[in-house]
């Protein structure tokens, strides 16, 4: 049942990544970013240089990643915090906010953020992170 309200929100709200045909696959099953595309779409708030080097030096994932099951999510009885990349191509942002109003989720979004939010906005991903940390030793 979740699987499938996770398709049917992941079409509702597609990403410009899953609009697109620049995610190539390799004859064993792994799929990766097109390199041209790769900075527009993964780091577009990370310098060129940077981005680039990232698009030639990403790691192949296994396409079956992408259809494993949780059959209990933690977030069911475990707070859960969620950075809302505010210009993420990858996912939608408006599928990252789905998933923390579902999961009730402490959120934080960051506008004009990519995918690379953890690169581009360093201080602000670690600030979440510590008060996650901090309300899970209480």
């Amino acid at each position: 049942m979740l699987a499938r309200v996770n398709q049917r929100m992941a079409r509702k709200f597609s990403s410009d990544l899953a609009k697109s045909r620049f995610i190539k696959s390799t004859s064993d099953d792994f799929n990766y970013l097109d390199q041209v595309a790769f900075p527009s779409y993964f780091a577009a708030d990370l310098p060129q240089a940077q981005a680039k080097f990232e698009a030639n030096s990403q790691i192949l994932t296994s396409i079956s990643n992408f259809a494993g099951i949780v059959t209990t999510p933690a977030w069911r009885v475990k707070p859960s915090w969620v950075i809302v990349a505010g210009a993420d191509r990858i996912i939608n942002p408006e599928l990252e906010r789905w998933y923390a109003k579902r999961a009730n989720s402490h959120t934080l979004e960051i506008t004009g953020a990519s995918h690379s939010v953890y690169e581009s906005h360093p201080k602000e991903v670690a600030a979440i992170i510590e008060k996650a940390a901090q309300a899970a030793s209480r």
